[in-house]
């Protein structure tokens, strides 16, 4: 079966704020569930969230 390959990337800039970091973290955790509810967790390849200016790669 083909997996599903999904990128989240939010398009702000790396400095933005503690809070604005959780609810990105927050926002990529939430969706993953649902993709996984729908689909079936084995389906869901990865979810990556993408800081704009950065390297940091959050893989789920």
């Amino acid at each position: 079966m083909r997996k599903l390959r999904i990128i989240v990337e939010f398009v702000m800039p790396a400095n933005r704020t503690q809070l604005e970091r959780q609810v990105c973290e927050r926002l990529v955790i939430a969706l993953k569930k649902e993709l996984g509810d729908l689909y079936g967790e084995d389906m869901i390849a990865e979810i990556r969230n993408v800081e704009a200016n950065s390297s940091f790669i959050g893989k789920i």
